[in-house]
């Protein structure tokens, strides 16, 4: 994620650099876009992880023997070949 922010800053710097032969406000106004766009994607990414955590943690807490109600069995399957 450090890398989308990294280019998100690149990005700016090069339409701060921009010359003339565009509008200023029009490529600023892409870029403004562009950048909350890009940041919207972060915070799905960062929400995206956040639960996919939450649910790793979830599975590694129900596999653990110590989770389990007396006289419960673990369910052991066959391996695939």
């Amino acid at each position: 994620m450090q890398e989308v922010e990294e280019a998100i800053h690149r990005y700016a710097q090069a339409i701060d650099s921009a010359d003339e032969s565009h509008s200023k406000s029009d490529l600023l106004n892409r870029s403004e876009a562009n950048t909350d766009a890009a940041q919207r994607l972060l915070d799905v990414a960062h929400n995206n992880l956040r639960r996919l955590m939450e649910l790793q943690e979830d599975l590694v807490g129900s596999e653990d023997p110590r989770n389990k109600s007396p006289g419960q069995s673990g369910i052991t399957l066959t391996q695939i070949r």
